[in-house]
């Protein structure tokens, strides 16, 4: 067999091997959506999958690795913020700023679709997944962008980087439970709509007032 000809074979099985991969995790997804995680066995995502044992085996050794590559999965789709990157943001031209925003917040949204079934996973079962060490994260980021906004830190900050950080997962969630059907832009003005009233308030020393 010549080279061309091995390549071309050696490519088909890789994508078929991915394919079926990919076909076993939408399978998992499926049936969590039905019983519990604990409830779930080889059996019963073999035939969800309609694949045989063997099969399966040659991608995963157990359940527990699927939903530790969900979990992989989730955690390499972030916002690409530190605090240099907020510093800078926050400094620039409004019309600048807004373009920086949107390209951020559409990146992770585009993330968040390639891995629909990995954030749908997440979104039924947040314990399963750590996603209440995300969403600290997430809060984290939020209250340091909070924290250069009104150039303090204090517990009335810490609330409202609290507050939003909710918010805008019950919209992801939301979003990712119906099936990502709206566009990127329509989730990108909520997130703008939440931030204005939130980041881009008047707020003193005592109290936190909307203009």
């Amino acid at each position: 067999m010549d080279n061309t000809i091995a390549n071309k074979n050696m490519n088909k099985f890789h994508g078929k091997f991915h394919e079926t991969g990919g076909r076993i995790k939408k399978a998992f997804v499926r049936i969590l959506d039905r019983r519990d995680y604990e409830d779930i066995s080889v059996t019963s995502l073999c035939k969800e999958a309609q694949i045989n044992r063997s099969t399966f085996y040659l991608h995963y050794s157990n359940i527990e690795e699927i939903a530790r590559e969900i979990e992989d999965e989730l955690n390499e789709c972030k916002f690409e913020a530190d605090d240099q990157y907020l510093a800078k943001l926050l400094r620039a031209d409004p019309n600048e700023r807004r373009v920086r925003e949107d390209e951020m917040i559409n990146n992770f949204l585009n993330s968040i679709r390639e891995h629909q079934d990995a954030f749908y996973a997440a979104a039924k079962n947040p314990k399963l997944f750590g996603q209440e060490k995300r969403l600290k994260e997430e809060q984290d980021l939020i209250y340091q962008n909070f924290c250069h906004v009104f150039g303090r830190a204090d517990r009335t900050i810490a609330l409202a980087a609290s507050y939003t950080c909710a918010g805008i997962h019950d919209v992801l969630y939301s979003w990712i439970l119906g099936g990502c059907i709206e566009s990127n832009d329509v989730i990108r003005d909520v997130f703008h709509i939440c931030f204005n009233l939130k980041t881009y308030a008047v707020v003193n020393e005592k109290s936190a007032k909307l203009i």
